[in-house]
């Protein structure tokens, strides 16, 4: 049955041996046909192809069935809840804030009495000015790595990105090396920018064999339509040997859960009351490895004495600041040298401060 078909009911009671005189009529209605498709407009937030209000601002929209055939109107924004409201055929106006800038979509549909629901409106509508939004989706901040590093950038308004990298904040940001860099497929990069419609993802950086062990910043760079757009960076640490990672005693050494590497580790004075520590790894037999820890002064001819303690790898006078091993500033009675670097590593600035 299809439409609108009424059919009269009638109820009585009976006992298994009396029945009521009385009886009760009553009718109902088969409805299997779909209500049409609703409208939806607003002022706030035309579906123009243009950008309109922004982030956290409230706009109304008018929600209208195509007809008097409707007991609810339903919409969501975006992947948000669906929520139904009643109506009898009239627009329905509604608020709602989206709540970042970028393209958002507003689905709704409307319910008849009987269940039956319309094919959907979805109108699409873009909050914001347009300009490039970026997000650095890989990788996370404060990520620890043995040396591969994934990249990845979200966002809208781009069509290209180029990953970028620097040691300090001090340091001027560089491209990362492409032969460093495989793509989603596996094979090495051949130049930057990438194409990246709104995003890319799937890129990884051997970070390993460029730096080694280091502490480093990364960001990605995008462009399109407007111009280059960085970024939020994430500062990272590639450890080769994942020394924060966690371990387990094993017999008479101790096994790193991430790498497998099985160490085994003796102790024992060193020179100028410094402590030596041996250590052997499975990943490379036949490799030792000696750290010493503790401080120690030395003096002078003139009676000035020099304080060493362990920064990074090494030690060095502790009148140094040090960073990623390169000479950071010097102080010696209240007055300090400054040293800046270049994106090539060298010394590129000096400076002096005064007490």
């Amino acid at each position: 049955m299809t439409g609108n078909v009424y059919r009269p009911i009638r109820s009585w009671a009976n006992d298994g041996s009396l029945t009521s005189k009385a009886y009760q009529t009553a009718t109902f209605a088969v409805d299997t046909v779909a209500p049409p498709t609703p409208s939806v407009t607003s002022a706030d937030y035309p579906a123009d192809g243009g950008w309109h209000g922004d982030a956290g601002k409230a706009g109304t929209f008018a929600l209208k069935p195509a007809n008097a055939d409707t007991g609810w109107l339903a919409y969501r924004l975006d992947s948000a809840a669906v929520t139904k409201v009643l109506s009898t055929g009239a627009a329905v106006s509604v608020k709602l804030t989206p709540a970042a800038v970028g393209a958002h979509t507003l689905t709704v549909y409307t319910l008849d009495k009987a269940g039956n629901a319309s094919p959907a409106t979805a109108y699409a509508f873009n909050v914001g000015s347009g300009a490039a939004v970026a997000t650095l989706a890989a990788p996370k901040d404060g990520l620890r790595s043995t040396g591969k590093v994934p990249l990845a950038v979200t966002g809208f308004g781009f069509t290209q990105a180029t990953f970028r990298y620097r040691r300090a904040d001090t340091d001027e940001w560089a491209d990362l090396p492409v032969a460093n860099v495989l793509a989603a497929d596996g094979k090495p990069l051949t130049a930057w920018p990438v194409a990246a419609p709104n995003g890319v993802s799937g890129l990884v950086w051997d970070a390993g064999a460029q730096l080694g062990d280091a502490a480093v910043q990364v960001r990605a760079l995008v462009a399109g339509t407007a111009g280059p757009v960085a970024s939020a960076s994430a500062e990272i640490v590639v450890d080769r040997r994942a020394t924060e990672a966690a371990t387990s005693e094993v017999g008479p050494g101790t096994v790193n859960l991430l790498t497998g590497d099985y160490r085994l580790q003796t102790t024992a004075g060193g020179p100028f009351g410094l402590t030596l520590t041996r250590t052997a790894t499975s990943r490379n037999p036949g490799w030792e490895d000696l750290t010493l820890t503790g401080t120690y002064t030395l003096s002078g001819s003139r009676g000035q004495t020099t304080t060493f303690a362990k920064q990074g790898e090494r030690y060095l006078p502790t009148e140094y600041a040090y960073d990623q091993d390169r000479p950071k500033s010097l102080t010696r009675s209240g007055h300090t040298i400054d040293f800046g670097y270049g994106t090539d590593g060298r010394l590129s600035t000096v400076s002096f401060r005064e007490p």
